[in-house]
């Protein structure tokens, strides 16, 4: 996106192109809306499935010209040049509100594959609709019902499409940096992916960026504190005795890469800016 002094859009141009962008750049539909206030004005952007709220949020956060401050109760406002697109700089709202929504169906859906892969002794299985809704005997990580705790279990919901009939759930996990926090593995059309991240060209290209930097930068010292795994301790092959059975420096390493391969596109660029103290311009 560029960030260039160019013509103002109207409000109505703003909208149509942040749809034309979103769609260009993420392949979604998505409504959006405007309103005008005593005050201040906000933008309302809402869509069925595809990428979690916090990817178009990123997109959007120029849009917005600044962010209440509760301890003050005012609002700041920030240094911002704004959002151009399409060669015009699009109105800047005081709130920019997302929100991704699933059907009732497909929240179901996630939560009975959830209760089934996952039982939690402290709670009843999931087996109806009915069960859905139902309260618990006992309060369970703040939630009463299965239509709720699916919500907080479920934070990152990123699918590669919109269309929920496309979508077959395969497995889930349990996040290992997070608490309470679950992501599903699912595919489209025979492709595979998890709910932890959305698939862009730009995405790919960050991702190739940032393996190459792994590769071709990162010494055993900076794999090591990446990975947390031993590599210097290990023994060379060549210095290793027949019925030595320690794994070799060489097997470390593919270790560490393996651990580097598990994690997520916004791990690794998380990783790459503490390790380099530099921006993704790789």
């Amino acid at each position: 996106m560029e960030t260039i002094t160019a013509e103002t859009a109207t409000r109505s141009e703003t909208t149509a192109i942040l749809k034309k962008h979103f769609r260009e750049q993420f392949q979604m539909s998505v409504k959006i809306t405007s309103k005008s206030y005593t005050g201040g004005s906000s933008l309302n952007i809402s869509y069925a499935g595809g990428c979690d709220t916090e990817v178009i949020e990123k997109a959007a956060k120029h849009l917005q010209m600044g962010e209440f401050n509760g301890m003050s109760d005012s609002y700041d406002y920030k240094k911002d040049r704004g959002l151009t697109l399409d060669g015009k700089k699009l109105q800047q709202f005081r709130y920019v509100f997302v929100h991704q929504e699933f059907s009732d169906e497909f929240w179901f859906k996630l939560a009975k594959f959830l209760s089934d892969k996952v039982p939690f002794a402290d709670i009843p299985a999931l087996q109806t609709k009915e069960d859905y809704t139902k309260a618990f005997p006992e309060i369970f990580v703040g939630e009463w019902r299965w239509s709720e705790l699916i919500k907080k279990l479920f934070k990152v919901r990123n699918f590669q499409t919109q269309d929920e009939s496309k979508i077959e759930l395969l497995d889930v996990h349990a996040n290992p940096r997070g608490a309470w926090d679950y992501y599903f593995v699912y595919s489209i059309n025979g492709a595979k992916y998890d709910t932890r991240e959305y698939i862009t060209e730009a995405s790919i290209k960050l991702k190739e960026s940032l393996d190459a930097w792994f590769e071709k930068e990162v010494d055993f010292d900076g794999m090591e504190s990446i990975t947390g795994i031993d590599i210097w301790n290990a023994p060379e092959e060549g210095d290793m005795e027949p019925g030595d059975t320690r794994a070799s420096r060489f097997d470390m390493m593919k270790k560490a890469q393996a651990v580097w391969d598990g994690f997520t596109i916004s791990e690794k660029e998380f990783i790459f800016k503490r390790e380099t103290g530099a921006n993704t311009g790789i």
